[in-house]
């Protein structure tokens, strides 16, 4: 508006009257995909469909009103006099529309190369959400390679095998460290996914038990184990108040009444679990006949902190008047056992067929949802369902080749390692994603297909000499708003740790491949079909 000569009062006004019905359109298809994706999805998803629609709600209503209001008070304060913009470039006039073809040409072939590595993936490029299987993130003493973990796993013949190397943030490989007494180091966490064997009629937990037992098998004494150590506090004879016990590295007061244990558990258990592993053991050995009579204790968590020569954290104090020292000592000699041979898993999960195939079901009817939705929103607000159909297809062409992308990532993350590539799946976080990626790009192609309606204002037909002025005339703020989503994006890919890696990954990809989807695709597919409805109307004559 500056640039035409406006005022800064009637830029302002200028802009946001014009701006205001493309920002509607493209937050509106936002909030159409984020209700059909709690309307479909699973509980998951739920909650990720409520903050989509309440935030793109909120920037709807901070972007219309609360900006314009303040850009009012600037204006007439006379804080600042104009407002400038970063550009990028300059005019430009760029013929996109001429290398439309080549464009199309170029998409057709990264879609059918991922298609190929989607079909060589099988099964196995679906995470355990949507496959049904096991997770397991097993934890190494030393730095592994991912090549030779995945080797080693080979060998065990497990189905739709997965490995990802995790990267803890510092903050949890602080905590990690102080637990275990042992100092966390890059390439140590693995994430281990499998599918449960349909052939085989086999629970999840069942399937579960097998594989953690394989893995131990296979990488032995490389792996973490659990430990437990327990101390006997003794009794001072001439004390009516307890004592302390320097051994067990902290200060315990000791009931004179009961017997009381000192427990070193590496990594810290909670309560309930720590109390879980007690009872269970009891029981057992209960039901073997091995024990009898009453077994009633106390627990009390010493501070942390404070370290034992191993390193760990001691957390608990153990104290009974109903057991024996010999009945103790069998119960936590028993849990002793078991503990040290098992392999430390910070996490796992397990995900039932049947779950699976619902969760999947719902991801379907989601993207198919939204994309229809969309259709019919764009067909009404553009007044022609040629500006639905060409929006849909460009989104369609945008998830297909970032899935190709997450497909081929199994064949390239032995050489892009260094950039954090590991063998991404599509699960629950991967088509949060892909829906989010749709409101982006969908987002740029409402502004590019808001300019081409203002430029062709009442003229009967639409030419590409107008459609390039409109991608040249947007063609800055394109750059810019994906440069700095990018960023943003690339922020979380790198440090974001885990939990949010893949989904940065979609994003990442999506937002280069949405970029140019809208400036090459969407704008070819308009004005093919404009040209085929304006030749279908002049036949008709």
């Amino acid at each position: 508006e500056f640039a035409t000569g406006s005022s800064m009062k009637m830029a302002i006004r200028n802009a946001f009257g014009r701006a205001t019905s493309a920002i509607v359109d493209s937050n509106l298809t936002s909030i159409i995909t984020g209700v059909i994706l709690y309307a479909v999805g699973s509980e998951q998803v739920k909650g990720f469909a409520v903050t989509l629609v309440l935030g793109v709600g909120f920037c709807m209503y901070t972007a219309i009103y609360c900006s314009r209001t303040v850009m009012d008070v600037i204006e007439k304060n006379r804080w600042v006099s104009r407002f400038t913009m970063l550009r990028l470039m300059t005019r430009t006039s760029i013929d996109f529309i001429g290398a439309g073809k080549i464009a199309v040409l170029v998409s057709c072939l990264l879609i059918l190369v991922g298609a190929a590595g989607v079909v060589a993936r099988g099964k196995g490029i679906f995470g355990i959400d949507f496959g049904g299987g096991v997770g397991i993130e097993a934890v190494f003493k030393t730095s592994q390679s991912i090549d030779t973990v995945r080797s080693t796993l080979n060998s065990l013949e497990l189905d739709d095998l997965g490995v990802s190397n995790l990267s803890l943030l510092p903050e949890s490989a602080e905590k990690e460290s102080r637990e275990t007494g042992i100092k966390v180091a890059p390439n140590t966490h693995f994430m281990i996914t499998t599918s449960t064997p349909h052939q085989d009629e086999i629970d999840a937990e069942t399937y579960l038990r097998i594989v953690t037992g394989k893995i131990k098998e296979a990488f032995k004494d490389s792996l973490v184990y659990n430990k437990l150590d327990y101390t006997f506090l003794e009794k001072a004879a001439d004390s009516n108040e307890g004592t302390t016990n320097a051994d067990a590295a902290s200060t315990t007061v000791v009931n004179p009444q009961a017997l009381d244990v000192s427990l070193v558990i590496c990594p810290s258990m909670t309560e309930a679990a720590l109390r879980s592993a007690i009872d269970g053991r009891w029981q057992r050995l209960v039901d073997e006949q091995k024990l009898s009579g009453d077994f009633r204790y106390t627990l009390k968590s010493v501070k942390e902190g404070v370290l034992a020569s191993n390193g760990a954290s001691i957390l608990w104090t153990f104290s009974t008047t109903t057991a024996s020292r010999e009945q103790v000592e069998t119960v936590l000699g028993l849990m002793k056992s078991e503990m040290d041979a098992s392999p430390y898993f910070p996490s796992s999960s397990t995900v039932g067929g049947s779950v699976a195939a619902d969760t999947r079901n719902s991801a379907i009817l989601a993207v198919l949802g939204s994309l229809v939705c969309i259709v019919i929103y764009m067909w009404f607000r553009f007044q022609h369902i040629v500006y639905g159909i060409a929006a849909t297809v460009t989104l369609v062409h945008n998830i297909l080749i970032v899935l190709g992308f997450v497909a081929l990532s199994a064949y390239v993350t032995n050489y892009l390692g260094f950039l954090q590539v590991n063998e991404f799946k599509i699960d629950l976080t991967m088509i949060a994603a892909l829906l989010t990626l749709i409101g982006y790009s969908l987002n740029d192609t409402i502004i590019l297909f808001d300019r081409i309606r203002e430029n062709r204002g009442k003229s009967p037909l639409l030419t590409g000499k107008m459609i390039n002025a409109a991608i040249n005339q947007t063609l800055s703020r394109t750059v810019l708003t994906s440069m700095t989503t990018l960023f943003t994006c690339a922020v979380l890919y790198f440090w974001g740790g885990d939990g949010i890696h893949s989904f940065a990954f979609a994003l990442m990809t999506g937002v280069v491949v949405g970029t140019y989807g809208s400036i090459y695709i969407a704008s070819t597919l308009l004005l093919w079909l404009i040209e085929m409805r304006q030749r279908a109307v002049v036949r008709s004559k």
